[in-house]
């Protein structure tokens, strides 16, 4: 007997069944598929894993392949949007909390926290409230850095 040729069935819970489609230049494709094989995935599963990974309201219960933590690098910025600090932010999404490791004016910030007039602009170029910041911690096995809990705006 002939084995049935073609993709195996996949449930219809996992099936991928919306497609999405992007123009890049060719050197954009060689560049994805490079770092694609260097992450030993697929093309698919890698630009997939990298969109989800950019959108602060991804479906995370929904979705294991996504990352518990999203480093991006940020801007600190006050209630008129002036910025504070430059630094990195590091999110856990399904939490709704995160850390900052600043850069620049650590004596600054250490004087406004605790506050929640903060906002992160990351890298990506989304807004986040900061709705609960504590105070700089200087921990010995860590940068300095303080602790938030966020909301996407």
């Amino acid at each position: 007997m002939f084995k049935k040729m073609g993709r195996p069935k996949v449930p219809k819970k996992e099936a991928k069944n919306v497609l999405v489609g992007a123009m890049m230049s060719a050197a954009e494709a060689r560049t994805v598929q490079k770092d694609a094989e260097k992450a030993k995935l697929d093309k698919s599963k890698w630009i997939r894993k990298r969109l989800l990974e950019s959108l602060p309201s991804s479906p995370q219960e929904h979705n294991p392949e996504l990352p518990i933590q999203i480093f991006l690098e940020a801007n600190l910025l006050d209630l008129e949007s002036q910025l504070l600090s430059t630094g990195l932010a590091l999110f856990f999404p399904r939490l709704g909390t995160g850390e900052f490791y600043p850069k620049t004016n650590f004596e600054k910030i250490s004087g406004i926290l605790p506050a929640s007039t903060l906002t992160l602009k990351t890298s990506n170029g989304r807004l986040y409230k900061l709705t609960q910041a504590d105070r700089m911690c200087h921990a010995a096995n860590k940068a300095p850095h303080f602790d938030f809990d966020y909301e996407a705006i």
